[in-house]
């Protein structure tokens, strides 16, 4: 019931901020939500470089139900009201399915899971002090929305650092009911294959990583320049908060930037003069370029000796790792590298088939032009060089052993490709936007054929969508070293060592739940009775995980 108490109020924060964007900045209600969740994200980011984040969230939160009583409670909208109550039905709605979700990912325990926490637990970003930090150059942008999140609702549960997470996919996503906001209905359906599929078939929705909310805030921000109803200032000022807030989730984000700055010269190129364009494009960039600025001098004044920090961005260590190579080597990564791309089990295979599938809908049922053809090349565009870049990152920053392997390559792949299918989703509902005058039989087909073809995406990439709506988790490791360690009243920081009576699980993977449960890197784990009787256990906690 507490919880519940502390979700309406961070509810009445949010419509706050929801009302005072409608009805003063006039801003379209599909674009508010994700509009909020930059600001805030930004603001609480930047509390925390400024080591005042508890002192930023309550005001946060004060100004938001100061807000709600200005702007909002009596006002008279019932759009408004549908569109926000329907929002935030569906916050509600997966806060109660993943409250008591646990992380699984590996990435969780080496660093995203890791991160949230030690923000929760400490009020601060991570500094020297923090000895569990393996990535300290990462930026912090999603962990501090999270913390907004958690510090309102009262909880550090995993389950809320979850739903707190997801909250910004959902947030990004939810920039598609403008197509429905405009009385059509049917593209509900579409939009909501699209959203299961791209909220399930790379990273899982419990857990932290950023490899689906990146490209999902990113598409989002492309939904609101493609958007002919949006003024040009009002629609570059969004996208100025969008951006700072990107480049905050993950470094990697700069090439989204890049290339929605594109997009907003191909969109805008011909209805605003060459100068005020040139000038709006070159202040998102470099509001971009003083942020990663901002966090690489805050780093290096909280971290000690950054120079050896695993996935620090040093070129020449890049150079060096080329060299170090060899063409025969680097030629063999090449290779790998396209024979995959040539790979049925590449999802852009059937994304290309989906495109020429939506080229034929437009042109021979509607009789109209091809898809508007500017976004389909800045589809292709975008993948090409996409790739390039992928295949750059494994020649220059990954060890040879990893590279010739592509590891990580399918999540990698995913991020670019759910953000492309979305693209084209979208110049699809946007073309059918365009018909002056819609036959009902020839729209129902076309929306038969699109969720078709998403349905069909999300078989091949596996998609679950009962992990989306229903929370369900296979057998997690993570929830039973948890569950046991609070039961045997086990203390954290103190040396341990972990029984696995499961020998289909990894080393590694049992190593780094069991460091996050232990809180300390001195855990040792065992599969077999010999490994589990040959260790030293004295001074040791012991956890014996069955095999149920």
């Amino acid at each position: 019931m507490f919880y519940l108490l502390r979700l309406f109020v961070l509810l009445l924060t949010m419509v706050g901020y929801f009302g005072i964007l409608r009805f003063k900045f006039k801003i379209n209600i599909s674009f508010i939500p994700i509009t909020v969740t930059s600001l805030i994200g930004i603001l609480v980011f930047f509390s925390g470089i400024l080591n005042i984040m508890k002192i930023v969230v309550f005001l946060i939160v004060a100004l938001g139900c100061f807000c709600f009583f200005k702007y909002t409670v009596f006002i008279r909208d019932s759009r408004f009201f549908k569109w926000a109550f329907l929002y935030f039905v569906m916050l509600v709605y997966f806060y109660l399915v993943f409250k008591d979700a646990y992380f699984n990912h590996y990435d969780n325990f080496s660093h995203w899971g890791v991160v949230a926490r030690e923000i929760l637990e400490t009020n601060q970003f991570p500094s020297f002090k923090s000895s569990m930090i393996q990535f300290p150059t990462y930026i912090t942008g999603s962990a501090s929305f999270i913390y907004f999140i958690c510090k309102v609702i009262g909880s550090n549960a995993e389950g809320t650092i979850i739903f707190a997470n997801l909250s910004i996919s959902l947030a990004a996503l939810f920039s598609f009911m403008c197509f429905i906001e405009r009385k059509n209905i049917g593209f509900i359906v579409p939009i909501t294959v699209f959203s299961v599929v791209m909220l399930t078939t790379n990273i899982m929705p419990y857990d932290l990583l950023v490899d689906t909310q990146m490209p999902a805030v990113a598409l989002a921000w492309s939904i609101i320049i493609l958007d002919k109803k949006i003024n040009f200032e009002k629609m570059l000022n969004i996208s100025l908060l969008i951006s700072v807030f990107l480049i905050t989730i993950k470094s990697s984000a700069m090439f989204f930037v890049f290339i929605n700055v594109v997009l907003i010269w191909l969109c805008y190129r011909n209805n605003v003069s060459l100068k005020l364009l040139l000038k709006k494009c070159f202040l998102i960039l470099m509001s971009v370029f003083t942020v990663i600025k901002v966090w690489k001098a805050h780093t290096e004044y909280v971290f000690n000796d950054l120079n050896n920090a695993k996935h620090n961005i040093n070129f020449n260590a890049y150079l060096d790792n080329f060299k170090s190579n060899g063409s025969e080597k680097n030629i063999e990564i090449i290779s790998a590298f396209i024979k995959r791309m040539m790979s049925l089990q590449n999802v852009f295979i059937l994304i290309f088939v989906g495109m020429i599938l939506m080229a034929f809908i437009v042109t021979y049922i509607y009789k109209s032009k091809i898809i508007k053809i500017h976004i389909n090349m800045f589809v292709i565009f975008t993948y090409v060089i996409y790739e390039l870049m992928l295949l750059l990152m494994y020649l220059f920053s990954m060890p040879y052993t990893e590279a010739k392997g592509l590891d990580g390559f399918a999540r990698y792949d995913l991020t670019i490709n759910s953000y492309v299918l979305g693209l084209i989703l979208v110049s699809f509902l946007i073309n059918i936007n365009d018909q002056n005058e819609l036959n009902k039989a020839k729209e129902n087909i076309s929306l038969f054929l699109i969720t078709f073809w998403l349905f069909c995406i999300g078989v091949m990439t596996h998609a679950s969508p009962l992990d989306l709506f229903l929370g369900q988790q296979s057998y997690n490791l993570h929830k039973a070293v948890d569950q046991n360690f609070k039961d045997n009243n086990l203390k954290v920081g103190k040396p341990g060592i972990v029984y696995i009576e499961n020998k289909n699980i990894s080393k590694g993977y049992a190593w780094y739940v069991s460091k996050y449960t232990f809180r300390t890197d001195d855990v040792t784990s065992a599969f077999t009775v010999e490994e589990f009787n040959a260790l030293d256990k004295d001074n040791k906690q012991i956890l014996i995980i069955s095999s149920e």
